[in-house]
């Protein structure tokens, strides 16, 4: 194999369904060389891309990937694959009370995208490109499809501690933020809304003269 295009080729051989980088949800920036193929990541050189699990933060991923170096790095340049159960095997050995809390509780990803995409970063691709979209309430509708992106305890547990959730209102219970988490920073969510309020009323005194 040479180019994108015979690697295409070979992929396509096994007959797998496609999966493709507009439908992925990644939040790398990278170059779409067929309806197959696409680039690992067009970040620079010097930024580095840390281990990760690829796809972790989508709620739809491939069944199988396939991996193919066109040209390879001078220096470095290797993509170090790890198994997912090998990995949770020894965090349940090694990190035992965190890899509970990960069973327990799950893992949410919080992610924002740049409004225009930034090939300088390993995820700079932007919101529109990552849902497919020119609006905000486009995306606003595919992520309603997706489901189960709020403000809630699995998201909560990620803080520190001393967070604060705040909201400008009104809220929709069950849909940006679940009732529990609501309640428990009831306290200063209605303290940011009377602050808005009295803010509001300052500049209605300062138009009126």
């Amino acid at each position: 194999m040479t180019n994108p295009e015979d690697f295409d080729a070979v992929v396509s051989a096994f007959n797998f369904p496609n999966f493709s980088y507009a439908d992925s949800l990644s939040n790398a920036y990278r170059i779409n060389y067929t309806p197959r193929v696409f680039s690992a990541n067009e970040a620079p050189s010097d930024i580095t891309i840390f281990l990760h699990h690829e796809m972790a933060q989508t709620p739809i991923y491939p069944s199988k990937l396939f991996f193919f170096c066109q040209t390879a790095a001078d220096e470095g340049g290797a993509t170090p694959i790890c198994r997912s159960d090998v990995l949770w095997k020894r965090l349940c050995e090694q990190c035992p009370d965190f890899a509970e809390a990960c069973r327990v509780r799950g893992l949410k990803y919080s992610n924002v995208m740049p409004a225009e995409t930034d090939e300088s970063s390993g995820m700079g691709r932007s919101w529109q490109s990552t849902f497919s979209v020119d609006t905000r309430e486009a995306a606003e509708a595919r992520l309603a499809k997706l489901a189960g992106y709020q403000i809630n305890g699995g998201l909560m547990c990620l803080a520190k501690p001393e967070a604060l959730v705040m909201h400008c209102l009104p809220a929709y219970r069950g849909k940006e933020i679940d009732a529990e988490t609501f309640e428990a920073h009831a306290d200063t969510i209605f303290t940011q809304a009377e602050n808005r309020l009295h803010t509001q009323k300052a500049i209605l005194a300062w138009l009126a003269g």
